[in-house]
């Protein structure tokens, strides 16, 4: 981190005023940097009181996405790219894939034009009030273990969430995560894989969250988390982390009791395609593999992929 984002760390684990001539001492700069640093924090929004002869205080912390501040929350080596306005964090992914970049890295954006979700649907992307990002991963994983990534990815997502929430969240299979009866996150993975060997060569993991989202289109039926004690690059930081050490442990499969813990289709009535066909089941639960084990007219029906519609009235109970 530079000058600036330790002075503004320092700010925010204390309390009362911290006076120029200790953040001078504590990181080894001149007074007059400190007093840069400050008046750069201020650009950016931070509310930071000043007090002659007794220093510094912060009375509110900007909420600007920043690729130092995100790094500082990920245990080991992940180049962090920041992006004010993308069309899309997954497709940047795939330019970089594309142009040889061979190393993980993690694209976050303040806003996306064409933010994307499942089967070619648009996510929505507004400024300001969501993490909209991806990581561009290189797991060493066949095509068909591809479907683990996303249920694992659910579960770190919710973890994390709910250490910030102090509130537990919702999984809805395969990629979806609901706070409140809302969705607020949806997860859209993507797989560079060799037909030949199937093998995956790279995987492209997109996630979207609303955080402090409040106005969405009509169209749209979602929620937020109305998180404002916790900025987004902390949030952003984390869930990469936990999934950075998820990736390193492929073979913990005790991932999956917490998503069945945080599952929330069982018993409930769905329609699904199937050969063809829109069809009804009822959800009974989730295999270890991470498909949904259904009940169609008393034959068990195994998914292992697809859109799946919950009945309205089957909602609430």
């Amino acid at each position: 981190m530079n000058t600036r984002q330790k002075i503004l760390e320092i700010l925010k684990t204390e309390d009362g005023y911290v006076s120029g001539e200790m953040l001078s001492k504590e990181l080894g700069v001149s007074r007059n940097a400190v007093f840069k640093a400050i008046d750069v924090l201020r650009s950016e929004g931070h509310e930071i009181e000043g007090i002659n002869r007794k220093g510094y205080m912060l009375k509110k912390q900007a909420d600007i996405l920043d690729a130092d501040m995100i790094s500082s929350y990920i245990n080991g080596d992940l180049g962090v790219e920041v992006f004010e306005t993308i069309d899309s964090t997954n497709d940047e992914a795939r330019r970089l894939y594309r142009d040889g970049r061979r190393e993980p890295v993690l694209i976050v954006a303040d806003t996306q034009t064409k933010g994307r979700g499942r089967r070619g649907r648009d996510f929505y992307s507004p400024s300001h009030t969501g993490i909209y990002m991806t990581l561009l991963l290189f797991p060493d994983i066949a095509m068909e273990d591809s479907l683990k990534i996303t249920t694992r990815t659910a579960v770190v997502i919710a973890e994390t969430i709910e250490k910030f929430l102090g509130d537990s969240v919702g999984i809805k299979w395969v990629n979806d995560l609901y706070y409140r009866d809302r969705k607020f996150c949806g997860i859209l993975t993507e797989a560079v894989t060799d037909f030949e060997t199937r093998h995956v060569d790279a995987i492209i993991l997109g996630i979207g969250i609303n955080v402090t989202t409040e106005a969405f289109p009509k169209d749209i039926v979602a929620g937020s988390l109305g998180l404002h004690t916790v900025t987004r690059n902390e949030i952003a930081g984390s869930v990469a982390d936990g999934i950075i050490r998820m990736m390193n442990c492929p073979e913990d499969s005790s991932y999956m009791e917490e998503y069945r813990k945080r599952f929330i289709l069982t018993g409930k009535v769905i329609g699904f395609e199937k050969d063809g066909v829109t069809r009804e089941g009822l959800v009974k639960g989730i295999t270890d593999e991470g498909h949904l084990i259904t009940e169609m007219n008393g034959e068990e029906v195994i998914l292992s992929s697809g859109e799946i519609s919950v009945r309205k009235d089957f909602l609430n109970k």
